[in-house]
């Protein structure tokens, strides 16, 4: 059985300089247990609009926008998703393939798959159906040509999740980070 040691270090100053960042390590006497390193920001004015993050100072505001922006990107893309196996599933219905091999066979041809027959087969004893396995990009073509009645749909909700994406895009890049300050 191992000990855990803690030891807690003045790692650097905070931005306005009354403060501090403190470095918390956790290791075991195992050698290879390896380390874990934690960061505290102990400033009461810093710690309003700043939070640590790998030892980057991170702008709040800026970052909750970025997280805001992700948020409609993934809600986008769970919509897309949602349609997207419907009409993969309904396509399966219409093709009926004889065998598993014939599934993945067709969704290859599509542009679909991303797995190999063991994962399909493996997601499949799971009760996923090809719709839920099928990886469904934003710009397939196949995807909508198979659509049918659903592909103004689909068409419409690929480019809000291109549009979502490119949004979290520039609202990741407005993301303030800034780098501690070197002990004074």
């Amino acid at each position: 059985m191992s000990r855990v040691e803690h030891d807690s270090f003045r790692d650097s100053d905070c931005l306005c300089g009354r403060g501090q960042v403190t470095r918390h390590v956790a290791s075991t006497d195992y050698p290879f247990g390896g380390a874990h390193v934690t960061y505290q920001l102990e400033c009461p004015h810093c710690a309003v609009d700043w939070f640590l993050e790998h030892g980057w100072f991170v702008d709040k505001v800026t970052y909750a926008g970025a997280r805001a922006a992700n948020s409609l990107w993934m809600s986008a893309a769970e919509k897309l998703r949602e349609v997207g196996s419907r009409v993969v599933d309904a396509h399966m219905e219409r093709v009926k393939p004889p065998t598993r091999k014939a599934e993945l066979t067709e969704l290859d041809r599509l542009g679909l798959s991303a797995v190999n027959y063991r994962q399909y087969l493996d997601a499949r004893r799971q009760g996923r159906t090809p719709g839920q396995i099928a990886n469904l990009y934003l710009e397939n073509d196949n995807l909508v040509a198979i659509a049918g009645p659903a592909a103004e749909d689909l068409s419409r909700l690929a480019r809000d999740v291109k549009s979502a994406k490119a949004l979290w895009e520039e609202a990741a890049k407005r993301v303030v980070r800034r780098r501690a300050p070197k002990l004074s």
